[in-house]
């Protein structure tokens, strides 16, 4: 839905500016994922409807995976949300991605203010 991949560029655009959405994503080999920006890539999935829970298929992250690689990204994760765009974006990210961040987020942490 394009309403949630706009959602999702928009929030990543906070630290990568150049985030977008990508037109015609998941159509053309060409065209991967639905936001990409310079170090990552992610593919939206919402439903039509507010629902109480999502179905997320190994081969879809899998999918993501490959492209990311394709397009040599580090960061590569589905984007879920459950139809309510206005509530909150839940991220599943691959255990070296996430394992990635979280490293990275200690030690900005630990850095000593300027």
């Amino acid at each position: 839905m394009k309403e949630h991949e706009e959602k999702i560029a928009k929030q990543v655009q906070f630290i990568y500016p150049s985030a977008y959405v990508v037109s015609g994503s998941g159509a053309p080999d060409f065209k991967c994922g639905d936001i990409n920006f310079r170090d990552g890539l992610l593919d939206g999935k919402t439903k039509e409807k507010v629902q109480k829970q999502q179905t997320i298929y190994k081969e879809e992250l899998n999918k993501i995976k490959e492209e990311g690689f394709r397009k040599n990204k580090d960061i590569f994760g589905l984007v879920i949300n459950f139809g309510d765009l206005d509530g909150k974006e839940y991220y599943i990210l691959e255990e070296d991605v996430f394992l990635d961040m979280l490293h990275a987020y200690k030690l900005w942490k630990e850095e000593p203010l300027k």
